[in-house]
């Protein structure tokens, strides 16, 4: 049982980011893409029931995803032993790929376990969990702009204000090469939160974008 391209791109690191950003991949100079399919390459079948000791980092971390991917769905033990797997691959690797991957996964883990948990101070803990793993990845490929769009949709699961929602999407929008989904969320939201000149200052930004693709399709035609 591999992990495959949707498993990967759909299900687990872009889970949620990926109706935000309509994005399928990584930027290359943040995770190459032959890192990307090594992981797909970890028949996680037979590592599953391997002592986690006995795994390398690559192995381990393909094994967490997959199982959260494949079986979470059976309960919150799945996601807990799918956070295993993936802090035992992100303290054994040196690989600076893999730190962000491994960081990364493991603040999308400790998000979905966050929302399994109906203690509020558990849950809060959880939440502040995940938001430390995001600034970990954060750091490690800050031309990236994945780990800012999940820390913005763990700030909103923990119910911060959509200001510094907004501030956070702010930040992803600088560091993305495809911003216009994220200037659409920005104009929705500072309209709903009544800051009218910042509203109109991102819709202009869409609408730029849209005239620019119009002309280059009208070029291209």
């Amino acid at each position: 049982m591999n992990i495959t391209k949707r498993d990967l791109f759909k299900s687990f690191y872009s889970k949620r980011i990926y109706f935000i950003h309509q994005r399928e991949s990584f930027k290359e100079e943040v995770v190459k893409l032959s890192t990307l399919k090594s992981l797909m390459s970890v028949n996680c079948r037979d590592w599953e029931k391997t002592p986690v000791s006995y795994l390398s980092a690559k192995e381990s971390l393909a094994v967490g995803i997959m199982l959260f991917v494949k079986k979470s769905y059976r309960g919150q033990k799945y996601i807990e032993k799918a956070i295993q797997y993936c802090e035992y691959a992100y303290m054994e690797t040196k690989d600076l790929e893999l730190s962000y991957l491994s960081s990364m996964a493991l603040g999308v883990l400790y998000f979905e376990l966050a929302m399994t948990e109906k203690e509020t101070p558990l849950q809060e803990k959880l939440f502040k969990t995940s938001t430390a793993y995001l600034k970990t990845a954060g750091e490690l490929a800050p031309s990236d702009d994945h780990s800012c769009l999940y820390h913005a949709i763990v700030q909103r699961g923990r119910g911060v204000d959509l200001e510094l929602v907004a501030k956070t999407l702010v930040r992803a929008s600088k560091s993305t090469d495809s911003p216009r989904s994220i200037y659409k969320l920005l104009t929705n939201i500072y309209t709903k939160l009544c800051m009218e000149k910042a509203a109109s200052f991102y819709k202009n930004k869409v609408d730029q974008i849209d005239e620019e693709d119009l002309i280059i399709s009208q070029f291209a035609a």
